[in-house]
């Protein structure tokens, strides 16, 4: 779990517009994912980052499927 906070960052910047998803999955409010995106949160606590970054990745795996469909759609 070394800079898990750093990594998720990175990755809900990806996606920012899925935050209010990625939040409801999480069980955190979408101004949570906000502030901690800014580095408002000082200590969110390994499980809500556990939780946040499963959602995360989920949305993440979710937007390529559905880019990769819109790729072979095109052809």
């Amino acid at each position: 779990d070394d800079h898990i906070d750093v990594r998720l960052r990175e990755r809900l910047n990806l996606i920012r517009g899925d935050w209010l998803r990625i939040a409801t999955a999480a069980g955190v409010s979408h101004s949570w994912i906000s502030q901690f995106v800014r580095g408002k949160i000082r200590n969110p606590g390994i499980e809500t980052l556990r939780a946040v970054a499963s959602a995360a990745d989920d949305a993440l795996r979710l937007k390529a499927l559905l880019e990769e469909q819109a790729g072979a759609a095109q052809k």
